[in-house]
């Protein structure tokens, strides 16, 4: 007895079943999206690794042009004094970017040999990374001189404040001279009642120093400056005709580290307060090929 008789597949039937059987074998040849994911960063970061290697390989290799890092330094700058204390600073908005520009111009100058050199940007690279995301500035204070005598009071990171949206912390470093408080005896004499006691200062004709804090790249925000708690005393004895409008019982032995002063509080400069808009602040072009060793840097970690 022969079997139930079947049709024959027609030419659409059979194209439906070709269709179907083509969807699930590329469905099952096909990686999962995580799998996916990973072999395209694979790629790139291999792609990114030869591109690192080709930048500062001896063949291509070339160091831009100087004078890059003393661009970035002008174009961000205010000034303002108190009481003989003339106070200058400077902003740089990406430290990290400024310290790169200075280490190549000094690495230009040393004359390193192409691999040698390669390695030196490698070292200046891992050095100064964690800048990134950080502003630089650069505070110079001098004093007028003559009967004006200027002083820091303890530690300098007490001097300086910075605000904008929010309080900003800060990192000293770079100070010259370095700062070296020494106990000096402080004489109030008043009218009717006499007090000493000691203070931790140093007397200063010129100080210079830097410090970085967290800034946002793109934030417009004006920023505040504050240099605050640093001392003015006038010697009389350098102003014999009172020209300055020294006080009463007002002095400086410095031989001997005293302050004579009516009250030590009055001997207080008023906050120096220096603003700068970021909003404003347009870095100037770099030199060819430095973006492109950045960016080779970057890529080889």
């Amino acid at each position: 007895m022969s079997g139930p008789h079947r049709q024959p597949w027609t030419p659409r039937a059979l194209w439906i079943l070709s269709a179907i059987l083509g969807s699930s074998i590329a469905l099952e040849a096909s990686p999962p999206p995580q799998a996916k994911a990973k072999a395209e960063k694979d790629k790139k970061a291999s792609t990114d690794a030869k591109k690192a290697s080709d930048a500062l390989s001896p063949e291509k290799l070339q160091l831009p042009k100087p004078g890059f890092a003393g661009r970035l330094r002008k174009v961000l700058v205010a000034e303002e004094s108190s009481r003989g204390l003339k106070a200058r600073l400077e902003m740089v908005p990406s430290a990290y970017r400024y310290q790169m520009a200075l280490g190549m111009e000094e690495l230009a100058r040393a004359g390193y040999g192409k691999i040698e050199l390669a390695q030196k940007l490698k070292a200046l690279h891992a050095k100064h990374k964690k800048e990134r995301g950080k502003a630089l500035f650069f505070v110079t204070l001098e004093s007028s001189g003559g009967s004006a005598n200027h002083f820091v009071q303890g530690s300098l990171s007490k001097h300086v404040g910075m605000r904008g949206k929010t309080q900003k912390s800060i990192s000293i470093s770079g100070e010259d001279p370095k700062v070296k408080v020494e106990k000096w005896r402080v004489f109030e004499q008043q009218a009717d009642q006499r007090a000493a006691f000691d203070k931790s200062l140093m007397r200063f004709t010129k100080l210079t120093f830097q410090y970085t804090s967290d800034f946002k790249e793109g934030d417009k925000d004006p920023l505040t400056v504050q240099l605050k708690e640093f001392v003015a005393v006038t010697d009389p004895l350098a102003d014999k005709d009172n020209k300055s409008g020294a006080r009463s019982h007002e002095g400086v032995n410095a031989s001997l580290r005293q302050v004579s002063t009516p009250r030590w509080t009055d001997q207080v400069i008023p906050e120096i307060r220096l603003q700068l808009f970021p909003g404003k602040w347009n870095e100037p072009d770099p030199p060819r090929g430095f973006d492109e060793i950045l960016e080779a840097l970057e890529a080889g970690g």
